[in-house]
């Protein structure tokens, strides 16, 4: 997407379902696109007057990192994580009460 593709809608203009707008300020990078959802024959019957609907827009970047990437290292670590406290215990069973450091309630 080009920003010469987007909208920055000003007071007087007439926004169409469809239409890629950007916010000014977005609190979020999540938040500085959007489309707009309000279907263009109420927009022309006058069915709504103050707001039209949107639906944010997310770069495939982010879209990637939050759906793919993130939930991918986080199986990742949690399959390592249990890897290593399996190995833990296993070792911990080798040894006295005497030489234990940790206890397997310890182990997280």
């Amino acid at each position: 997407m080009s920003l010469n593709e987007v909208i920055v809608p000003t007071a007087n203009q007439r926004l169409s379902q469809g239409d890629i707008i950007k916010f000014l300020q977005p609190k979020d990078p999540e938040e500085e696109f959007g489309v707009i959802v309000t279907g263009d024959c109420d927009i022309e019957n006058g069915k709504v007057t103050k707001q039209l609907s949107f639906c944010y827009m997310m770069s495939l970047g982010i879209f990637f990192d939050r759906f793919y990437i993130t939930p991918l290292v986080q199986a990742g670590l949690n399959e390592l994580k249990e890897k290593l406290r399996s190995g833990i215990k296993k070792n911990l069973k080798g040894l006295n009460e005497n030489q234990k450091g940790i206890s397997e309630e310890g182990l997280v």
